[in-house]
This record gives C-alpha cells, structure tokens and sequence, in this order.
C-alpha cells in the first residue's frame, strides 16, 4: 500500500520486478508487461543477462517483427 492507497496490481508487480536465476545458468525476469527469459554469467562482479524469449517469444523473432 502506498501513502495514496492499493497500488494496482499490475503496476505493483512493474515496480517489483522478481528474477530468479538458476543453477544452470538460465533466468526468468518476471515483469508485469511479459516474462523475460534468457542466459545469465558472471562477468567480474557484474551478472550479465542475455534475453532469448520474451513473453514466450524467440527474441530473433521479435526483431524481425520490429522491422517489418
């Protein structure tokens, strides 16, 4: 709750974003908007998250649907 009352859930989950990282080095990124799911390394002190699928969909795919 803010000092404005419930936030909506949608956006309470926009601003909380959950990711969980696994052991086998793939990720989810939860966001209201859509799932993000990917690869992660560590790269120093820096964890590096590279998108494969977004909301389901290949990334590759997303590109070429920008594009057309």
């Amino acid at each position: 709750q803010t000092p404005f009352g419930k936030m909506p859930s949608g956006f309470s989950s926009m601003a909380d974003p959950q990711l969980d990282l696994r052991p086998n080095k793939t990720f989810t990124l939860y966001l209201a908007v859509a799932p993000i799911d990917g690869t992660w390394k560590l790269d120093g002190k820096e964890v590096v998250l590279t998108p494969s699928k977004v909301g389901g969909m290949d990334t590759k795919e997303l590109g070429k649907k920008g594009a057309a």
